[in-house]
């Protein structure tokens, strides 16, 4: 019983002694929030033997709060121990 009692006053001494802690940054973040809302999703991606790159992607939602989505591919090449982006593609829909 005594055991408890200890393994309690230490458990309310470490929550009361927390405290919160926030993070701050001196450059800007760039965040984007992704696959929210996709109940599924495909990609499919080709290079044909002529060297033409293609992209194809399918989303499905059934959430009626969505009403438009975007998506948005790039082709990268690591080259010098660094990506670069040859090609990038973008696309909006509004009809789901």
């Amino acid at each position: 019983m005594k055991e408890y009692q200890i393994l309690i006053c230490v458990c309310l001494i470490l929550i009361l002694l927390s405290t919160t802690v926030y993070a701050s940054s001196t450059e800007p973040i760039d965040y984007q929030i992704r696959f929210t809302h996709i109940d599924s999703f495909e990609n499919m991606f080709n290079i044909s033997s002529k060297g033409k790159a293609t992209v194809t992607s399918y989303l499905c939602s059934t959430n009626r709060d969505i009403d438009n989505a975007k998506v948005t591919a790039e082709l990268q090449q690591y080259k010098d121990a660094t990506w670069k982006t040859i090609k990038t593609w973008s696309e909006k829909r509004k009809e789901l």
